[in-house]
């Protein structure tokens, strides 16, 4: 059988992170876009798209408004707007931390996180069931947050809901595939401030960064698939 954490991988990277735009509009040096769906789009992110020429260029989401508008600080930007890729990782909380930490200096290049937690337990059937295993896993999706000027609504609105976005996409990308059976009921957790904590609120982080997001628990039930795909 596959392992899970592959699988996982094969998931989270089929997620469509294309921004489909309605129209632009230039004003001075920032450039508007119009979208009905910003998807995990926020403040302050880096995300890419192509000049005129088709190169593959930059800019910084200086204003948005959830599923209407971005606007962007380079007006060079004209199309194939991307999303940033989930960074995909599975692991233990310190070997998370570790390879978190070594993948780059720059935090854009590994945000937002998608985490499979390993400590997933799995379920085997035998020969004569169509099920070839139930997965039930913890599943993080994190992005950078502001602790030093962020209220709790900032948290909330500028990194949970656009991780609340990438997780039902994710949940999509699982619905869509036959392979695994619909899920039922799920369990989602919010952090504000994602790290260590005891019930005087929050201590320390458990990755080397400050990180917003959710976590999701959900036990998903894969078929026997004679061609061993995903």
């Amino acid at each position: 059988m596959k392992d899970f954490s592959i699988i996982f991988k094969e998931l989270v990277d089929q997620i469509d992170n294309s921004i489909t735009v309605d129209s632009s509009s230039i004003s001075g040096s920032e450039v508007t876009f119009f979208t009905s769906n910003t998807k995990w789009l926020r403040l302050g992110k880096i995300i890419s798209g192509k000049d005129i020429s088709n190169n593959i260029i930059e800019g910084k989401i200086t204003a948005i408004s959830k599923d209407v508008f971005f606007t962007l600080d380079n007006i060079n930007v004209v199309k194939e707007i991307k999303a940033p890729k989930p960074f995909v990782i599975t692991g233990t909380k310190m070997a998370t931390n570790i390879e978190w930490t070594k993948k780059s200096n720059f935090s854009k290049e590994k945000t937002p996180i998608s985490w499979l937690l390993d400590s997933y337990t799995e379920t085997e059937f035998g020969r004569e069931s169509s099920i070839e295993r139930d997965i039930f896993a913890k599943i993080f999706f994190l992005d950078e947050t502001d602790v030093k000027n962020y209220l709790t609504k900032d948290h909330k609105e500028q990194v949970i809901d656009p991780m609340t976005v990438l997780k039902n996409m994710f949940l999509d990308v699982v619905n869509k595939k036959p392979i695994f059976k619909a899920y039922n009921d799920v369990n989602v957790r919010f952090f504000t401030k994602f790290g260590t904590e005891n019930d005087n609120g929050y201590l320390k982080n458990i990755i080397d960064a400050n990180l917003s997001g959710l976590v999701l628990e959900i036990t998903l039930t894969k078929f026997k698939d004679a061609n061993k795909k995903c």
